[in-house]
């Protein structure tokens, strides 16, 4: 041996963590519906028994592939995707072990599911399975960072806790506790004033020095008279009201927490049900667990922490990665958040797509009209077609159209019979 061993490894999946999707069009021209249709695995997919196991033991690598005519009995194209089935539930919430707190994870209630699909959620029932990600919820998109949006519902209505971490941008003004301080819009604690000392809404995080100009520049060629006015030239026959420079509105008594932008994309949060794309993590370990309440000395954190209970309903996962790295330390990696919505699917093999075209003639058909045996009947004209077991497989109709004066032939034509002679019977033929 050279020291070379295979690495793959034949699937020995079960057919209840598969689910089969068909697309069909009718030609390579005409796509049709662009919609698939999930199928019932069972009546297309057939399992194997491995000859060198017991009778329930599954041939590893190869499945069967079943075709019933109420599916497949049209000519086209038929597109089969086989890929793991979807598990889609929620994060009931993301918290850390009371025991552990450093070890944080995802709590999913699968109680609301099939009964088939709960019987997955056993302890480190899902290790390996994927977990993707839709946006809506609580949360936008972790990985759009040109997006800044505060913590809107659906009605627009402020939500407590604000965008995941890791997004830049302005914090939550709440504190987290959904008391929202309109003196306070960058969440820093400290109340926000404009020019005039009267608290308000300095939006600005660079503010210009006092004693700048933006009509004189330092270094200006050209500047203006000190006591120019830019909305109140000379002779202007209806001045405006003296230029109060930063001084900002008064407050709102019910002000509109904005949405501010660092990118050129301003998008509201909506709970749209759309896949996040190329994001997943893997779980590493799942474990039935439950809620307790933890007195704290940092009010910061959560006081419900997760304890492992196989009585529980509830199922503690964590992911990887979830640690942060050591560029920056302080950043972790996003996981989830409550409420939001995702998708599970095991990852025991890869996806397989397959093109089946059905058509009217195969190889062997076409052969029984260059093989097969032939007769034609000189009474009435009747041509029959045979197959290899000498049945009939076509008849056609044989004639002449002849010149209506002078009797000339000008064609002849075969035409297919619709009622079949059963007396040119290729056997009784022979036997006349």
């Amino acid at each position: 041996m050279s020291g070379i061993y295979g690495i793959k490894r034949g699937a020995d999946v079960e057919l209840g963590d598969v689910e089969v999707l068909l697309h069909f069009t009718p030609s390579r021209g005409s796509i049709g519906d662009e919609t698939f249709t999930k199928l019932n695995t069972k009546d297309v997919l057939m399992t194997n028994k491995n000859p060198n196991g017991g009778a329930n033991e599954i041939l590893g690598g190869i499945y069967t592939l079943k075709l019933p005519t109420d599916i497949f009995g049209y000519k086209g194209y038929y597109t089969i995707l086989i890929r793991p089935i979807e598990i889609r539930t929620k994060i009931s919430d993301v918290g850390v072990l009371s025991s552990q707190s450093d070890i944080k994870g995802i709590v999913i209630d699968p109680s609301g599911l099939e009964s088939n699909l709960i019987n997955k959620f056993k302890n480190n029932g899902l290790i390996g399975y994927r977990v993707e990600y839709l946006n809506g919820g609580v949360g936008a998109s972790p990985q759009i960072s040109t997006l800044n949006t505060l913590g809107f519902d659906n009605d627009n209505s402020f939500t407590a806790g604000g965008r995941p971490s890791g997004l830049s941008g302005r914090p939550d003004p709440t504190g987290g506790d959904g008391t929202l301080d309109p003196t306070d819009w960058w969440g820093d604690g400290v109340p926000d004033y404009n020019e005039d000392g009267d608290e308000g809404y300095d939006q600005d995080p660079d503010p210009d020095p006092p004693s700048y100009d933006p009509d004189n520049p330092p270094n200006d060629p050209d500047p203006d008279p000190p006591s120019y006015d830019p909305d109140n030239p000379p002779n202007d026959p209806d001045p405006e009201p003296p230029n109060n420079g930063d001084i900002l509105e008064p407050i709102d008594p019910n002000p509109t927490p904005p949405i501010i932008s660092t990118g050129t994309t301003i998008t509201p949060r909506k709970n749209s049900g759309n896949k996040i794309n190329n994001l997943f993590r893997i779980i590493t370990s799942n474990n039935k667990a439950e809620p307790v309440n933890q007195n704290l000395t940092n009010t910061n954190q959560k006081a419900i922490r997760y304890r492992f209970n196989d009585n529980s309903n509830l199922i503690f996962a964590t992911l990887t990665p979830s640690s942060s790295n050591s560029v920056k330390p302080n950043v972790t990696p996003f996981i989830g958040e409550p409420n939001q919505d995702i998708i599970l699917t095991n990852t025991f093999f890869n996806p397989v797509m397959l093109e089946i075209e059905m058509v009217e003639h195969d190889i062997e058909t076409i052969a029984y009209g260059i093989f097969g045996g032939q007769t034609k009947s000189l009474e009435d004209g009747i041509y029959t077609i045979y197959n290899f077991n000498n049945e009939i497989y076509k008849q056609y109709n044989m004639f002449e159209i002849k010149e209506e004066f002078s009797g000339k032939p000008l064609y002849e034509v075969r035409e297919a019979r619709v009622n079949i002679d059963f007396n040119k019977e290729f056997n009784e033929i022979n036997n006349i």
